[in-house]
């Protein structure tokens, strides 16, 4: 019989994940360290764990049109098929097309954070993602451009300021919006987490393994997406100077 325990490995990344978040809360006074060590435990846990095709950063995205969005927490994109437009020194814009999910971090959970992620996600839900037609190894042909897979929003964080943690106040501020700009999921590490139903609404779990079993769903929600669209460099490039004549 195998020594080896999967409940227990499960289990045991809960508590650390947990445990870390609660260093990050109460080891550092300054609300901006706070938040920066709060990140870093979701963007270590990420790069750890979902598939090499994902890469994980704080980024903007701009789309071909030259809308920007503001600085996003946590973004889960592309980096086999689409390149960044800018990275410097930390600072990264990601082109629309790259983008999978985009997650605002938090200490806590409440109405005023939650909207702040509706506010970030409506940045870049409405993005021109339109991609373009490609031609594959095994065709001459090229293949249709693929149509764009809405971008998954969320919400991560140590704990809730409601109580009980899921009920009418929070569906009431995930839900103020329409469904198609609303968060699809969100992780509370202590309590629990949710995702958006495929009919209406949403579904809370808060067994055991909670940020164990958020993060292989979420894994679902992205095989589901697929790959991203093909991005047309060539509408990006119009945004350089022209010549003068």
């Amino acid at each position: 019989m195998s020594e080896w325990s999967l409940n227990y490995l499960l289990n045991a990344l809960q508590a650390d994940v947990e445990n870390r978040l609660d260093v990050s809360r109460h080891a550092f006074q300054h609300t901006t360290t706070k938040g920066d060590a709060s990140e870093t435990v979701w963007v270590e846990l990420l790069r750890k764990y979902l598939p090499q095709r994902y890469k994980i950063d704080r980024a903007h995205i701009v789309d071909k049109k030259g809308n920007f969005s503001k600085q996003i927490d946590l973004v889960i994109y592309d980096r086999h098929f689409t390149p960044p437009i800018f990275d410097f020194s930390g600072e990264i814009i990601l082109p629309a097309e790259s983008v999978y999910a985009v997650f605002e971090v938090k200490q806590k959970i409440n109405a005023d954070y939650i909207a702040e992620a509706l506010d970030k996600f409506a940045t870049v839900a409405d993005f021109d993602r339109n991609g373009v037609a490609i031609t594959n190894a095994n065709t001459i042909k090229p293949i249709s451009p693929k149509k764009p897979f809405p971008i998954i929003g969320g919400i991560l964080a140590l704990e809730c300021e409601w109580n009980p943690v899921w009920g009418d106040p929070m569906l009431e501020h995930l839900q103020k919006v329409p469904r198609e700009k609303q968060l699809v999921t969100g992780c509370i590490a202590r309590h629990g987490w949710f995702v958006q139903k495929a009919d209406n609404g949403y579904e809370w779990y808060s067994g055991s393994g909670k940020t164990t079993a958020w993060l292989f769903n979420l894994i679902t929600l992205l095989q589901d997406l697929g790959s991203v669209p093909a991005i047309d460099m060539a509408a990006y490039a119009r945004h350089f100077d022209k010549p003068a004549p």
